[in-house]
């Protein structure tokens, strides 16, 4: 059977403003303007060049007049959306960058991504046609954050973050997610791959930090500041992990024992979050974390779920290393978890006053269009356009 996954691209907004912001005038384009929102995890310490963690982390403003470039302070690979049109992917973009040039009079909107795992946006703000002036984009209904490894990251898709399940999970449901995730990455902190380049530290520990984790045998510089879970407050958190730990091999009872820390340290940090695990598509220790979660929710946590994949992909679903979903295979993926998402971000009221405001927070919220279609006979969803797959400069991946 063929899946053919559809979704309108909204104007979803994000979130996670500069606390310097106020220095500047509203729609000049400058990291402080308060019509920029960012949204991911932002390293904001040097105020005039906002530094992004991540891949996938992104940027979304509203503009008006015909041309939009952006200045950078590092080379990196971008996705660019300009008014909802498939992505344009620049490799090695640096310096100033032309987004976007003979459009048409009007209101436009940009969504600017950072592409994959090591790619790291330092935004000196976006250069406007003459005339022109941002504007705040439309608010999101919601956050869904994503914690995962190199499935979640969209490797060996055509185009990383933005081919992966947990970002056409947020295209599909018209809300924001961000994707705290990084190839080869474990659950477990004190194990992982002795190859160059494998991070050296799980989710366990390194999701509370703002940076990627460290390298094995690589000479990085790593943030390994804290991060500041006031900055944004996920609604929903999906997490994908467990196959990374399998194949180091990690102990099933010290997987086990992580799983349980790591879950009672998120619900520290995002207690009204609902918090969904994923049995790993191949099943690497999904018994393990279905048992997991029934003891934690035993013990009273009631917004803490456990999603059994079993049976979503099959073989042809995956690359040739049988290990990574193919980019119909993460569609495939997309289809099954926006079913079980949609009634938790159908419950959330659209005028809902956020869980944990800040002076310096700029959480937007959008109603609800959640233009998604199926080729699977039977999905009763409205209908959407087809996603199409984005176009290319510079070389292929």
């Amino acid at each position: 059977m063929t899946h053919s996954l559809r979704f309108f691209s909204l104007a979803t907004a994000v979130f996670l403003a500069t606390p310097v912001r106020s220095l500047a005038a509203v729609g000049d384009g400058t990291p402080q303007d308060t019509n920029l929102v960012f949204v991911g995890r932002w390293d904001t310490s040097s105020p005039s060049a906002p530094h992004s963690y991540w891949g996938g982390a992104y940027i979304r403003t509203g503009f008006t007049g015909n041309s939009l470039s952006v200045k950078l302070g590092k080379s990196v690979d971008l996705a660019i959306t300009i008014d909802g049109r498939p992505p344009v992917i620049k490799r090695g973009a640096n310096g100033t960058v032309s987004l976007a040039s003979g459009l048409a009079s009007g209101d436009h909107t940009i969504k600017l991504v950072a592409r994959f795992q090591n790619d790291e946006i330092i935004f000196q703000g976006f250069v406007l046609a003459s005339g022109g002036k941002t504007f705040a984009p439309p608010k999101s209904k919601a956050l869904i954050e994503f914690v995962g490894n190199s499935i979640t990251s969209g490797s060996k898709t055509t185009n990383g973050n933005i081919s992966a399940y947990a970002w056409l999970t947020g295209e599909a449901l018209g809300v924001d997610r961000t994707a705290i995730s990084f190839p080869g990455i474990t659950l477990t902190k004190d194990y992982h791959y002795t190859f160059g380049g494998a991070p050296t530290l799980g989710q366990e520990a390194q999701y509370f930090k703002t940076g990627t984790p460290p390298l094995y045998n690589v000479n990085s510089t790593i943030n390994s500041k804290d991060w500041d879970f006031r900055r944004y407050t996920p609604d929903l958190v999906v997490i994908n992990l467990g196959a990374n730990d399998r194949l180091v091999p990690v102990p099933s009872a010290t997987f086990r024992a992580s799983y349980v820390n790591f879950l009672k340290n998120l619900r520290s940090k995002l207690p009204q979050a609902h918090v969904f695990v994923m049995r790993p598509y191949g099943g690497h220790f999904g018994t393990e974390a279905e048992s997991v979660v029934k003891e934690l929710s035993s013990a009273g946590d009631s917004r803490l779920h456990f999603i059994n994949t079993s049976g979503w992909l099959v073989n042809s679903d995956y690359d040739a290393d049988g290990l990574h979903p193919s980019d119909a295979g993460q569609i495939k993926a997309t289809e099954k978890l926006v079913q079980v998402l949609r009634p938790y971000i159908d419950a959330i009221p659209v005028t809902a006053t956020p869980r944990q405001p800040s002076p310096h927070s700029n959480r937007l919220r959008l109603t609800p269009n959640l233009s998604l279609t199926f080729s699977a006979a039977g999905r009763n969803m409205p209908r959407g356009t087809p996603i199409t797959l984005p176009s290319q400069e510079g070389t292929t991946p």
